[in-house]
């Protein structure tokens, strides 16, 4: 029996890329959360059979779009439909390579606490190209339903195209905080480079205090992509709320309920702490149900107010800045704002990232 892809295959095939990559990111947060608290390391461990489930359901996915390519003419409008499958076809040969390289790492050199090393380097850029190509394509998918050129199939109505759009832009939201791990990750560099305990000690905080500005822009971004493709912005607002979600389950949720079985004191500091980074989310709310893109100033002085409640819900680098370093919270608290409000400056451009590349104009809708 052949496996055949058909046209109206299309939006189910992004359904399936855009559970793949949310699997990915939340199986990745959580294993980024098993490592920071010493979890016995292996490879074969529950967060990393959510990650290398989403990672198979990706490849399956962008490999149906390989395969619809060849029934979508090159010139036709749903040709730019595609891009995001092509793209998460990369991601999934970076990783194809990278899985058996994490394993063949973990079974060398048994536990690895740091995110930058060659195996973690190289399956977090898979899973950042695979993530940014299926939001792509959920953001083009939903624009061209609108336009009447999403061929009919399954999850192919409004609703469940809106549903992919909000889970693929809550989960680039989180890869995009990932990479922001990465880049940062000043023991890693250490590790990885052998470049001492001095390189540490004098890296790690300038770097903590940059990386946690810096994570007031991502989400920021991604509010004002979503509330131009979403005109309800009840619907957006489960963007942030799946951030938090996971957050708070996979991240500190998880690392709190390790180190209290262990009698750590610091889990009691993250349960402590989790009531407080749900409560993150309520400004985010309050943004996304009454900011407006109206006036330059205006849009700004939004996003520059909710920029530091954006960077706290990554949960990773606000436990560490409210339950260790709440002294340091003024010192990080303009520049998360000045990062918001650069954010709304270039809202517009990021969003154009995402969207069709030119509306096709006198194109009859697909039957």
């Amino acid at each position: 029996m052949r496996l055949t892809v058909q046209r109206q295959d299309l939006a189910a095939v992004y359904a399936l890329g855009v559970l793949a990559a949310f699997l990915q990111v939340a199986g990745g947060f959580w294993d980024i959360a098993s490592h920071i608290v010493r979890t016995p390391e292996t490879f074969f461990t529950p967060q990393h059979d959510v990650l290398y489930t989403g990672i198979a359901m990706g490849l399956a996915a962008s490999g149906a779009g390989l395969m619809l390519r060849r029934r979508i003419a090159a010139n036709s409008p749903e040709r730019a439909l595609l891009r995001g499958l092509g793209i998460a076809w990369i991601g999934g040969g970076v990783q194809i390579v990278a899985g058996p390289f994490d394993f063949w790492w973990h079974s060398a050199y048994g536990f690895d606490p740091h995110l930058l090393t060659p195996a973690h380097t190289l399956l977090i850029s898979g899973i950042f190209t695979v993530v940014f190509g299926m939001t792509l394509g959920a953001v083009r998918l939903l624009e061209a339903h609108r336009q009447g050129l999403v061929p009919s199939g399954w999850f192919s109505s409004t609703k469940w195209i809106t549903a992919m759009v909000i889970v693929a832009l809550a989960t680039f939201w989180m890869a995009m905080d990932g990479l922001l791990y990465l880049v940062f990750d000043a023991e890693g560099y250490a590790y990885t480079f052998h470049l001492g305990s001095g390189f540490t000690a004098a890296a790690q905080g300038p770097m903590f205090l940059v990386a946690t500005s810096l994570l007031a822009a991502p989400g920021t971004f991604v509010l004002f992509t979503a509330k131009r493709a979403i005109p309800d912005r009840a619907v957006v607002a489960f963007i942030p709320l799946l951030v938090v979600l996971v957050g708070a389950f996979a991240n500190v949720g998880f690392r709190a309920s390790v180190l209290m079985a262990r009698g750590a004191p610091y889990g009691s500091a993250l349960a402590d702490f989790v009531p407080l980074y749900v409560a993150f989310v309520v400004p985010v709310l309050l943004f996304v149900f009454l900011a407006r893109d109206g006036a330059l100033s205006v849009t700004i002085a939004g996003a520059a107010l909710v920029g530091p409640f954006v960077s706290y819900v990554d949960g990773f680098y606000s436990s560490v800045l409210w339950t260790d370093l709440v002294r340091d919270v003024p010192l990080v608290l303009v520049p998360m704002m000045l990062v918001g409000a650069a954010a709304a400056l270039g809202r517009r451009r990021f969003a154009s990232l995402l969207s069709l590349p030119s509306p096709p104009v006198g194109t009859a809708a697909p039957s």
